[in-house]
């Protein structure tokens, strides 16, 4: 059915997109998101033995690493020498579905002959015919096909059952599907699903699409509109009803694309990028990156930590994993109570998801250093994070009150019997640490918010010991307990490294 471009005006405004325009067919381009922006710095030369290798952490609320369909890396940003930038986040990444067994693959349909689609390609005729097969579908087909929507929005949603992001994305689609019958959501896995394992439909088995439409984090949402055309690439961020509408309308839309990267490289850099010379490489970039999931990524060379990325962080998270070395390095433990908030306002340091506008507050940020130079990495990485942001980080001597751990007489009470290593330190469960050292008592302390005071080990004892607590309620119940053991908490007055963040002043 055709659709109404004055229904579109008054949907515009009941969800509040001015900046819309009409456009005419087929004339769509959608914009970058104009709020992020990026800092590089280079300088010379990296060694040509370099090794990039990825910490497999992120936060499964945002995004998962899909890596059965990986997009061939395509960051064509340029470089900038010294100098912030505006990055243009456009999105790239593009998947494809799975063809029905039994189905012979048409012209087009085998692998080494598709070409992935980009935004504004048209989808090829075999692509609109190709047979997918699905479970659920409400007509109890086997297998379907896209041109059975055609003249819709199409939305695919590359999704996984082990990826809750993808999950949780799921109701937020079926709502806008239920109140826009013009839109139409496909959902699809390359898992092998049987029909009783889940309740609603879905093409399964998938590689062709995934091979269209290359992406490595899920979920992945590809937008196709009722013109037959790739329209967008997209997070769940975007999957609102103004975007939708503007999609079925052929509308310009200022909507922040989903571009994925392949975070085993240096962040941002151009593929045909000439690693040798390369002697130093940093970027930091702000503003939610949609190609890219929460991560912390080590780079070593040769076995050496050479190079340290975080994506899609706060700044206090940035500024505190520069900080846990640096403290270490000085001899000291780091915990989060080692890190004081010297700032008028914290906003900019953490990320409020309550917030209108938090995912500007988000950073990514990538470094990397020759071999020599390792030891250095992380007062290079505090240096650029206080010269190009609002705050700045410094660890200091500060004299305040302490819980001191120390030990009430010579007699061991804490050698370990030898039994197998193990722990539980959970906050309010009983603490036990069987042939473990007392620093991982000292440090579970310091995570305790009730004992409002920086713990320090005084006891000068180095051996595995074997301890048995009650859950820890407060230091006189902890004191109770640890005399069994020969070891007393006190408060105590001390001068220990801190690690402060301040506002960001003319003076630094």
């Amino acid at each position: 059915m055709p659709f109404d471009r004055n229904r579109l005006r008054a949907c515009l405004e009941t969800y509040g997109d001015h900046s819309a325009t009409l456009g005419e067919p087929h004339s769509r381009r959608v914009s970058a998101n104009k709020n992020e922006q990026t800092f590089f710095e280079l300088r010379g030369k990296v060694d040509e033995g370099l090794e990039w290798k990825e910490c497999s952490r992120r936060n499964p609320e945002e995004s998962c690493v899909c890596t059965l369909a990986k997009a061939p890396a395509r960051y064509g940003l340029g470089l900038a020498l010294g100098m912030a930038v505006l990055l243009w986040s456009a999105g790239l990444c593009l998947q494809v579905r799975g063809q029905a067994p039994g189905t012979k693959p048409g012209p087009a349909t085998a692998v080494a002959d598709i070409k992935p689609l980009q935004i504004g390609d048209t989808i090829p005729e075999s692509l609109w015919h190709l047979p997918l097969q699905v479970v659920n579908h409400p007509e109890g087909k086997d297998t379907t096909t896209l041109n059975d929507y055609r003249g819709k929005l199409i939305i695919l949603d590359f999704w996984a059952t082990w990826c809750s992001a993808c999950l949780k994305a799921f109701p937020k689609l079926d709502s806008l599907r239920q109140s826009i019958p013009e839109l139409e959501v496909i959902r699809v896995t390359e898992e092998h699903i049987k029909p009783s394992a889940i309740s609603w439909p879905s093409v399964v088995k998938d590689s062709l699409l995934a091979t269209y439409f290359p992406h490595r984090l899920i979920p992945h949402y590809v937008w196709i509109n009722p013109g037959g055309s790739v329209y967008a690439f997209t997070s769940t961020d975007q999957l609102t009803a103004a975007n939708i509408y503007a999609a079925l309308a052929d509308v310009e839309v200022d909507m922040a694309q989903k571009r994925d990267l392949d975070v085993s490289k240096p962040l941002f850099l151009a593929d045909d990028f000439q690693m040798q010379g390369l002697q130093y490489y940093a970027v930091l970039h702000r503003g939610r990156y949609y190609g890219i999931g929460s991560e912390s990524l080590y780079r070593r060379t040769d076995g050496v930590l050479t190079g340290r990325a975080l994506t899609n962080r706060s700044l206090y998270s940035l500024f505190t994993s520069a900080a846990r070395p640096l403290l270490e390095q000085a001899g000291q433990t780091y915990t989060s109570n080692r890190v004081v908030l010297d700032v008028r306002d914290s906003a900019g340091l953490v990320i409020d998801s309550d917030k209108p506008g938090h995912v500007d507050d988000t950073y990514s940020y990538d470094i990397n250093v020759l071999p020599e130079r390792a030891g250095a990495l992380y007062r290079l990485m505090l240096d650029d994070l206080n010269r190009h942001t609002d705050f700045h980080g410094s660890i200091e001597d500060r004299t305040m009150d302490c819980l001191v751990l120390r030990r009430t007489g010579i007699v061991d009470r804490l050698a370990t019997k030898g039994a197998r290593p193990e722990g539980q330190l959970k906050v309010g469960a009983p603490i036990r640490l069987t042939n473990r050292p007392l620093k991982a008592l000292v440090v579970f302390l310091n995570a305790f918010d009730q004992l409002h005071h920086v713990v320090l080990d005084e006891t000068g004892y180095a051996a595995p010991v074997d301890i048995e607590l009650p859950a820890l309620v407060s230091v006189e119940t902890l004191n109770e307990h640890l005399g069994r053991y020969g070891l007393v908490l006190e408060k105590a007055r001390r001068t220990i490294p801190m690690f402060i963040i301040r506002d960001h002043s003319p003076n630094h």
